[in-house]
């Protein structure tokens, strides 16, 4: 099987026509005519996980976050030429698929993890829906916490009890005042934003960018079903450390 067959199985679930104008999912870089040997799924396409890949032998890197999101530089002195260097060096192609992974499925697989019902679409990102039993603040964070596997939570906003609730992976605080429910969680938030929150009475919860991790275990297994291929998934920590 070519690169660019494992390419159209992604796109038919994830086709690029759903991707933002700001994007820059698809192919990023490689052999699209090449065979692939081995797949490699991560969330992030940087030094860390090309290294990985190419440790690990596979010529295929499928990523949540594109490698080209800046201006494209081959100059190797640059972290992305450096980057696409080592790519290119070690025969392996990589490709992206961003928003429209994220309109199709990310905030579905998030979602369902909570104890949830009634999940609906308030627009092509975000996912909300009802709580099976309402629960107090404190549960509520604690259950946040414990589903998501992270370190620590900031949250601004509400203190009475959560019945509905919405997520938006990654960086979602545009959505925010748009979703009509006692919770909302999502990542990268900025300070006025919690001030929102405290404003309209409403619970915002930052749980950071890494929770899109539920997309490497995910993909795997849709691609696993159509392709005979090796596949498997990088380990990569989040970015971010803290110091409690």
């Amino acid at each position: 099987m070519k690169v660019k067959e494992v390419i159209e199985i992604i796109e038919q679930r994830y086709p690029l026509s759903l991707q933002e104008e700001w994007d820059h999912s698809g192919f990023q870089c490689g052999d699209r005519e090449q065979e692939v040997k081995k797949i490699m799924i991560a969330l992030d396409c940087d030094k860390r996980t090309i290294k990985e890949a190419v440790e690990n032998e596979c010529n295929l890197l499928i990523t949540h976050h594109p490698l080209l999101f800046k201006e494209i530089s081959l100059d190797a002195q640059t972290s992305t030429g450096e980057m696409i260097s080592l790519a290119i060096k070690n025969s392996l192609s990589i490709y992206s698929s961003h928003t429209p992974l994220d309109k199709v499925d990310m905030n579905e697989w998030l979602i369902e993890k909570l104890p949830v019902k009634d999940v609906s679409s308030p627009n092509e990102f975000v996912r909300s829906a009802r709580l099976i039993t309402p629960l107090g603040l404190k549960d509520f964070l604690k259950l946040v916490k414990e589903t998501y596997s992270v370190e620590i939570i900031k949250y601004a906003g509400l203190k009475k009890e959560i019945q509905t609730i919405s997520i938006c992976g990654g960086s979602g605080s545009e959505f925010f005042l748009e979703t009509d429910t006692d919770a909302y969680i999502t990542g990268d938030t900025k300070y006025h934003i919690g001030e929102e929150a405290y404003n309209t009475n409403k619970l915002l919860i930052d749980v950071g960018h890494h929770i899109e991790k539920i997309m490497v275990p995910k993909l795997k297994a849709y691609l696993q079903e159509r392709i005979s291929v090796e596949i498997i998934e990088s380990h990569s920590p989040d970015y971010y450390k803290f110091y409690l």
